[in-house]
């Protein structure tokens, strides 16, 4: 995705922006967990990685909202915040789910729309499934 960031006020617009979405996500597969037994969601906080841009306009980082879920206790898949800035999609969410690792690209096609999360496997990068409910009922299930 191109950029047209200009200044810090920009970054850290968008950086807000990007918490905001983050947390339209967590609150939608919280709603989702709360309708499975044995199943339990968690949202917590870390700090983001500062970014090359942040670098460059000396923005410092942010709490970035991240989501665990729990079955019977135990953890069984963490969402990450990884990246804003990456090069086809509109962020990036590091995804483990029973120690396999997967990737949340949001695929929207411009910055004012809705997100478009999507799941990837690291290995297989070409192959893009529409993150839902029936896809990460499909991840947590598989034991």
């Amino acid at each position: 995705m191109t950029t047209e960031i200009i200044n810090k006020t920009d970054i850290e617009k968008r950086i807000d922006e990007w918490i905001k979405r983050l947390n339209c996500l967590f609150d939608q597969i919280d709603l989702w967990i709360k309708s499975l037994s044995n199943y339990e969601g968690k949202k917590s906080k870390a700090f983001q990685i500062q970014e090359e841009l942040m670098v460059r306009f000396n923005v410092k980082p942010k709490e970035v909202p991240c989501y665990t879920i729990f079955f019977q206790g135990q953890k069984c898949a963490i969402f990450i915040p990884n990246a804003l800035w990456i090069i086809g999609a509109d962020g990036r969410i590091n995804l483990t789910v029973n120690e396999k690792q997967y990737i949340l690209l949001d695929l929207r096609s411009n910055r004012t729309g809705p997100s478009k999360w999507n799941l990837v496997t690291p290995n297989i990068r070409h192959i893009h499934m529409p993150f839902n409910k029936n896809t990460l009922l499909g991840l947590i299930k598989k034991r």
